[in-house]
C-alpha cells in the first residue's frame, strides 16, 4: 500500500529559486490529537530553510482541516489553497488571507493568469467551474458528466491556445472512458463536445501540468505512483475527435515502480511505498 506523504501542493517561484509546499497536515489516529496543523511552507530548491509561512487552523484542536490543491497568480502574487475549509487566498508572504469559496470538497483547481480567473473542479455538481479572485462571481465552464458520475479530479487551462484539460474519475463507462480515468479537452471558447485523448487510465489519475508544448499528469493506484506524459506534443493533437476512437500515445517519466526513492524504512523496520501528490516539471530554458 501507498502511504500518501502530507504534502498536497507544490509550486516553484523562479524568481527567489524555492518552492511553495501546502501541507495538509497530521493527527495521530489512535488519540485524535492534532500533530501538526495545514498549513503553506516555503522550501529552498535543495530542501533546506524549511518556514511555515501560515497555518490554518481547525475550529476543534483535534484535526488538520486537510487540503487538496494548490496554485499561484504571479501577476497578482496571490497563492489560492483548496483546504476543507474551502478556497483560501493569501498573499505570497501569508500576511493576509481570506476564504473566496465556500466549498470544501474541490479536488483541483488551476490559475488563468491574462483572465484573471480560478478554475476549479466541482464535484458536487459534476462540473468545472470559475471564479474571479475575489470569488464574486462564478460561472459554469462546462458539466463534464454527461450523463454519468464523472468528475475532474485534475484541471489546467491552456489560455494561449484556446483549451481546458482535465484528468476524470468515474465508477461507470462514458463514451470510452473506463471505470477507472481519462484524459479530455476542449475548447473554452464554445460548447464543443469534450475531446477524449487517453483512455483505460487504470489509476486514479489527478494533477496535470503545461510546460510549453507537452502535457503531464499524475497516476496513483493502491500500490504504485506515476507521472505520465503525452508521447505527443500539443501542438500535434487533431483539433477534433477521431472517428473511431484512438488513444493518444502515452509515456511514464518516473514510477515508483522503477526508482528507490519512493520506499522509506519507518521506526519499526517496516518498508513503505511514498505516493506523489503534487509535482512540478522543470527545464531551466522554459522555467
Amino acid at each position: 500500500m501507498l502511504s500518501l506523504v502530507p504534502l498536497i501542493g507544490l509550486l516553484r517561484l523562479a524568481t527567489a529559486q524555492s518552492f511553495i509546499v501546502l501541507d495538509t497536515g497530521l493527527s495521530q489516529s489512535s488519540t485524535s490529537i492534532l500533530q501538526w496543523p495545514t498549513s503553506l511552507r516555503r522550501l529552498a530548491q535543495g530542501g533546506s530553510n524549511n518556514t511555515t509561512l501560515t497555518q490554518f487552523k481547525a475550529e476543534a484542536n483535534t484535526s488538520p482541516i486537510g487540503a487538496q490543491a494548490l496554485a499561484y497568480s504571479p501577476s497578482f502574487t496571490f497563492l489560492f489553497s483548496a483546504t476543507g475549509q474551502g478556497i483560501i487566498r493569501t498573499s505570497l508572504d501569508c500576511s493576509s488571507s481570506s476564504t473566496i469559496l465556500s466549498s470544501n470538497q474541490i479536488p483541483s483547481l488551476t490559475i488563468a493568469e491574462t483572465e484573471q480567473k480560478t478554475y476549479y473542479s466541482d464535484p458536487s455538481t459534476f462540473s468545472i467551474q470559475k471564479a474571479d479572485f475575489n470569488g464574486e462571481t462564478t460561472q459554469l465552464v462546462r458539466n463534464i458528466a454527461q450523463g454519468t458520475n464523472l468528475h475532474a479530479t485534475g484541471i489546467v487551462v491552456d489560455k494561449a491556445r484556446g483549451w481546458i484539460y482535465w484528468t476524470a474519475a468515474s465508477s461507470s463507462n462514458n463514451n470510452g472512458a473506463t471505470a477507472t480515468g481519462s484524459l479530455f479537452r476542449a475548447a473554452l471558447n464554445g460548447t464543443d463536445n469534450a475531446q477524449l485523448l487517453v483512455n483505460g487510465i487504470t489509476a486514479a489519475p489527478g494533477q496535470l501540468r503545461i510546460v510549453v508544448d507537452s502535457l503531464f499528469w499524475l497516476e496513483n493506484t493502491a500500490s504504485t505512483t506515476n507521472i505520465k506524459y503525452l508521447d505527443r506534443y500539443i501542438s500535434q493533437l487533431p483539433a477534433t475527435p477521431t472517428t473511431p476512437f484512438t488513444s493518444v500515445p502515452t509515456g511514464v517519466l518516473i514510477s515508483s515502480s522503477q526508482s528507490p526513492l519512493f520506499s522509506v524504512v519507518n521506526d519499526r523496520d517496516e518498508v513503505q511505498k511514498l505516493a506523489i501528490s503534487s509535482f512540478y516539471v522543470y527545464r531551466d530554458e522554459f522555467n
